[in-house]
């Protein structure tokens, strides 16, 4: 390669710049990146498809504006919001903006709801809009955990123009939702809005130009049926390519069997969108049903949908007519009650006749045989439930399932005076075993809003389990109390937070005072309200405080304030919960946040107006526990903050743990500094306490003399026995889908663990293929690809274990669908160092990104000039350039069975001479052809002239 001279270089650079100042083309990579940032509509997850309004990834939000035809700009141009498949009790916040594509006219909007029917409507209206095109930003945030989750988004564009046509009006995203049609939003009163975020840009999602963004959503017409009801059910295609042959095969089937449907069940040739067909069938008999649907465009696999359903026995009021129950055997076939006349009373006991049972007309009575195993009953809706065993074995436990209200209940026992509280609580899901049986006892505390449906055999059921087998006479009568509407102070749904300051800016020196408004808290529910203070430029200023109480008037007001803070900006975060049996349930999340400017008045905060570590007489100390009651066998842990310390004195902070009514100090500890900053946190956990009443003494001391102290009022209280309760694992009602070729988790697509104790899982997992078993030990949820083909049955059972109790065993069935792989991705190609010279070793990086998680096995070219180098397909090249080559790296997403995306990046060879000044940016492709080829002519007519 002949020498260049440095007129020559320097023309080179000169078109580099010209070729990235003129035109920059960005690189492959470059290329993805824009690609991926435009947000398309949410495709629901075959993995992952469980029932509308209790699976959050059904969610789907559709936003669209109005076809009408705008004769004068006064006219109003609507916009609307349809959130389908919401998750029952989950809180959202909608936030949707309007902005016209030329810039300089913006409108924004924001609801924010208590889910109660799954399904909200929301619209509005815009005026006096001018000529051009206008989009839509429309975003759904779930806000159930205090922090913004992001949902869903959808983004409808329209034009209006100069002539009365309807202006090109875009109906918005292909997400349409179901047949839930809903739209009664009765929560709602969660003001908040100051959840920020959404703002995602994006552009109009092209909704029937593109396959993959084909979108398929079925559903039946309810979740539980009677035996001999009729399934209806329905098919909706949206963002199909009109004039593409589609088709649908359909089946419904229980765990093990194909009952109905066929292959292809619906076809036709896409006209329009959406496209909707319907389907009934009847004759199910009682168990559960999974209905499922792929859908093909011209035979190529486009998505894949189940949903399930549950067909029950049927009932007349509770009175089984067919004699002796035989259901029983899970929470969705309970047994019924009987009429007095079906039981055999000559078996019955000799104190109680049919005349008893026709006089107590409160009372539900069941007759039934059982073998020792759980038994499911249910009678009709109350507050409470009394169980009387007149016959046979006697009642050895109890679980009630999960669902109802807190999930929290009290256990009362008989007694000489009647039915008295335990002070026992059993959870929901858990089965709570007697220490002897018992035949009588009652489970209270069931919320009244819980508004159970009497006609619903799936409304309130029972796990008992009996001492031995045999015939059991029994009645279950409800304990009732007067229950209306739902209104404030009964409806825990309406309970709302808000918080605020006095301000938003406050001069240095000041006191900032913060208020808490707690409105519609349910009277005789316990409350705690935290809320904690903190700098957002990562200070180490910090506060936490913490209000309990008990309602009695359907409201509470707290208030706060801060002295002394210095110049920065705040935020205060609150948290609501509910309490009851020391388990935390969250009602709401607010936040606000303020900022301390420097005074006018003292230079603008040059000269510090704080006297907080500048007197000793500012310093203070806190402290506080992270709960008000603890079961025995708990830690306790505590939290101790000093505040105002002088920088570069020495502190001792002594703090001991004593019983109320004693001066015994039972534990404690101390901890010694030197104060580099004006405050400190400490955390010390508590153990081995058993019950009774406690607080918490710290005292503070300056260069060993007593300072000041926290006041010895941070109290908390140990209760009951320490007990050990069973775990449980959860899961919803479906039939899962797993993919030849992947792994496969039998915690994934809907199952979780939980213990009451928050004991670690050490859970047991069996897996079985085509019923032979495959592997099984603790943890062993994962069953690796490459265990199952296509057609297989797959089987986990799962036994809820903690280490020292077991608690309830799930079985999960998959049916193995075609592989689903999908192709990775690569961008940032980046070639170091930024500005090589012809010695140094060139390294090519790039981020990768899988879907499936498939490993890294993407492909590397290196060239120098345009050239391919032979066999330099590693992430370095180390010769065969010198000053003024241009080389490439070009990187292509593999994992091992597809491609992906080719992501490039070109970088200059400098001379020895330019290393340390830094290098020229790296060019695009056509850059670095101009470039390239600039210099070769201007070389040639050199050596021409020569």
């Amino acid at each position: 390669m002949p020498k260049m001279s440095l007129p020559l270089i320097t023309i080179l650079l000169f078109v580099q710049i010209l070729s990235n100042g003129f035109a920059q083309i960005p690189s492959t990579s470059d290329e993805e990146i824009l690609e991926t940032s435009v947000e398309g509509p949410s495709l629901t997850s075959a993995r992952n498809n469980t029932s509308c309004g209790s699976d959050s990834s059904l969610t789907d939000l559709w936003a669209s504006t109005d076809s009408s035809t705008w004769g004068t700009w006064s006219n109003g141009v609507y916009g609307y919001y349809d959130v389908n498949c919401t998750v029952i009790g989950n809180n959202y916040t909608l936030e949707a903006t309007i902005s016209n594509s030329a810039g300089g006219w913006s409108s924004y909007s924001f609801w924010n709801w208590s889910e109660t029917n799954s399904h909200e409507y929301m619209s509005e209206a815009w005026a006096n809009l001018t000529a051009g095109t206008y989009c839509v930003n429309a975003t759904l945030w779930d806000v159930t955990s205090g922090t913004s989750t992001y949902v869903d988004s959808d983004y409808p564009c329209f034009t209006l123009t100069n002539s009365s046509g309807s202006g090109g009006n875009n109906t918005g995203g292909n997400n349409t939702g179901g047949n839930n049609t809903g739209g009664n939003n009765t929560g709602g009163n969660n003001t908040g809005g100051n959840n920020t975020g959404g703002n995602n840009t994006g552009s109009n999602n092209n909704c029937g130009n593109y396959s993959n963004l084909t979108d398929m959503m079925i559903w039946t017409d309810a979740t539980t049926y009677t035996v001999g009801d009729t399934v209806n059910m329905g098919y909706e295609v949206n963002c199909t390519i009109l004039g593409n042959n589609y088709t649908i095969d359909s089946w419904i089937r229980n765990t093990t069997t194909v009952l109905y449907g066929g292959s292809p069940w619906f076809g036709w040739t896409a006209q329009w969108n959406p496209m909707q067909f319907s389907d009934n069938s009847a004759n199910f008999g009682a168990g559960e049903y999974c209905m499922n649907a792929t859908l093909y465009e011209a035979g190529t696999f486009l998505d894949f949908e189940e949903t399930c359903f549950w067909v029950v026995n049927g009932s007349s009021g509770g009175n089984n007519t067919a004699g002796n129950n035989t259901g029983g055997n899970n929470q969705t076939n309970p047994i019924m009650p009987v009429n007095c006349s079906q039981i055999n009373w000559d078996v019955g006991p000799s104190n109680v006749t049919i005349d008893d049972c026709w006089n107590q007309t409160n009372s539900f009575w069941f007759f039934f045989n059982q073998s020792g195993v759980s038994v499911w009953i249910d009678p009709v809706v109350a507050v409470g439930y009394d169980y009387v065993v007149y016959s046979g074995p006697s009642i050895v436990s109890v679980e009630i399932p999960l669902g109802y209200g807190d999930n929290v209940f009290d256990l009362y026992f008989y007694g000489t005076n009647g039915w008295y509280d335990s002070n026992t609580d059993i959870y929901g899901g858990v089965a709570y075993t007697f220490s002897t049986p018992v035949e009588r006892m009652s489970i209270r505390g069931i919320e009244a809003s819980e508004m159970l449906d009497p006609n619903d055999p799936t409304a309130f059921v029972s796990a008992l389990t009996f001492q031995t087998s045999g015939t059991v006479l029994m009645t279950m009568t409800p304990v009732t109390e007067n229950y209306t509407v739902l209104t404030c102070g009964n409806d825990p749904s309406m309970t709302d937070l808000m918080i605020w300051t006095d301000a938003q800016s406050y001069p240095q020196g000041t006191t900032v005072y913060s208020d808490y408004y707690v409105d519609c808290s349910v009277n005789t529910k316990d409350y705690e309200l935290h809320v904690f203070t903190y700098s957002t430029s990562g200070g180490t200023w910090s506060d936490y405080a913490v209000w309990n109480w008990t309602e009695t008037d359907s409201y509470e007001l707290m208030d706060d304030s801060w002295s002394n803070l210095a110049q920065d900006t705040y935020c205060v975060n609150a948290t609501l919960y509910m309490v009851s049996g020391g388990a935390y349930q969250f009602v709401d999340f607010e936040t606000t946040c303020f900022t301390v400017t420097g005074n006018s008045s003292g230079g603008g905060g040059s000269t510090p107006l704080d006297p907080c570590g500048l007197n000793s007489s500012y310093t203070q100390v806190w402290s506080w526990m992270d709960a008000s009651t603890y079961a025995n066998g708990d830690d306790q842990d505590a939290t101790f903050y000093v505040n105002c310390t002088r920088t570069g004195a020495n502190y001792i902070l002594e703090y001991y743990v004593f019983e109320v009514g004693t001066t015994n100090y039972l534990t404690g500890g101390m901890e010694t500094w030197v104060a580099t900053s004006v405050n400190i946190n400490f955390y010390d956990t508590f153990t081995g306490l058993g019950p009774g009443d406690y607080c918490v003494l710290a005292n503070l001391y300056e260069a060993n003399v007593f300072l000041t102290d926290n006041g010895g009022t941070t109290c908390f209280t140990i209760i009951g026995a320490a007990t050990n309760s069973p775990p449980t694992i959860a899961y919803t009602l479906q039939i899962p889908v797993a993919y030849s070729g992947d792994a496969l988790d039998c915690y994934a697509q809907g199952a979780t663990y939980s213990d009451p104790d928050n004991d670690p899982d050490q859970s047991i997992f069996t897996w079985n293929v085509n019923n032979v078993q495959i592997s099984t030990g603790i943890l062993n949820n994962i069953i690796p690809a490459g265990s199952f083909v296509v057609g297989d049955i797959v089987h986990c059972e799962a036994i809820a274990h903690d280490g020292m109790a077991q608690g309830n065993t799930m079985n999960r069935y998959y049916f193995v669908q075609p592989a689903n792989n999908t192709a990775p991705s690569v961008s940032n190609v980046l070639i170091t160092p930024p500005s090589p010279i012809e010695t140094d070793t060139l390294t090519c990086s790039y981020t990768y990104s899988d879907p499936d998680m498939d490993p890294d096995a993407s492909l590397i070219q290196w060239s120098i000039n345009g050239v391919a180098v032979p066999g330099a397909t590693t992430d370095t090249l180390s010769s065969g350039y010198a000053t003024a080559d241009f080389i490439t790296c070009t990187v292509t997403a593999f994992d091992g069975t597809v491609n992906g995306n080719t992501g490039t990046m070109s970088i200059l060879i400098m001379s020895s001479g330019s290393s340390s000044g830094g290098g020229l940016p790296a060019i695009g492709v056509v850059g670095t052809i101009a470039a390239i080829a600039i210099g070769f002519i201007f070389t040639t007519r050199r050596e021409d002239e020569e």
